[in-house]
């Protein structure tokens, strides 16, 4: 269920395409750069690793400008890019099918980060709950989350490469201020009693909000239809 949305996309659509497939990889290294960012920061300050309140914004904003950067230097190179390969006359890439295929790539390694250390534990009888919420087992819960996180990663990317297209500062701080938020849910699973039925419905809740401004940005201003060379002129 985590993977299903990246998973479903990546082999349906941006397999199919070499171009698509450069970028997913692509943002899912710069993706892999601020796990790196974030993992010296726990090292060099240990107490940052056990405060939630300040890993998560922390590691949030750090993510969320490798994904700035990534897009800056995309759209810094795409002319070049996008002529490289005899694709590019069948199937010319726009903002829309780029910010897909990156969304895929953060939203599968995002999922990986919060789901795959769990797939370990998943061999054998039983399962494993959370003691503040001893009803749900977390790998339905870790399956929910990632389903959300994977939804919300391609949504942000069309919203940010929308964002610095246009250089709308606005937007740039709706896709951390929405990473933060939704990503801020999970402190209540692991500090208030039966914080997971809390939780788990606001994430929904925000995912489907930002999911469908998402959709509304890519629906105007030719979001859809945008070429190099109307970007470029």
């Amino acid at each position: 269920m985590a993977y299903s949305p990246t998973v479903c996309i990546f082999f349906q659509y941006i397999c199919h395409h070499s171009q698509l497939l450069i970028i997913c990889f692509s943002a899912a290294f710069f993706w892999l750069l601020s796990l790196l960012i974030n993992a010296l920061l726990w090292f060099i300050i240990p107490p940052f690793y056990r405060n939630d309140y300040a890993l998560i914004p922390v590691s949030v904003i750090i993510v969320d400008i490798m994904r700035l950067i990534f897009i800056y230097y995309y759209q810094r190179f795409e002319r070049s890019f996008t002529v490289v390969s005899i694709n590019a006359l069948i199937f010319p890439l726009n903002d829309f099918t780029c910010a897909i295929a990156s969304g895929v790539g953060y939203g599968f390694l995002t999922v990986s980060l919060y789901s795959g250390i769990l797939i370990s534990h998943s061999a054998g009888p039983g399962s494993i709950f959370l003691s503040t919420c001893p009803n749900l087992s977390l790998f339905v819960l870790s399956a929910w989350n990632g389903l959300c996180l994977s939804i919300l990663e391609i949504a942000l990317m069309i919203i940010a490469f929308d964002g610095m297209r246009i250089l709308n500062i606005q937007q740039i701080i709706i896709v951390t201020l929405a990473h933060l938020s939704v990503s801020c849910m999970n402190i209540f699973n692991r500090t208030v009693t039966n914080g997971c039925h809390i939780a788990m419905p606001l994430q929904f809740g925000l995912t489907i909000v930002f999911a469908r401004y998402a959709y509304r940005i890519a629906r105007e201003n030719n979001y859809q239809t945008r070429k190099i060379v109307n970007r470029t002129e």
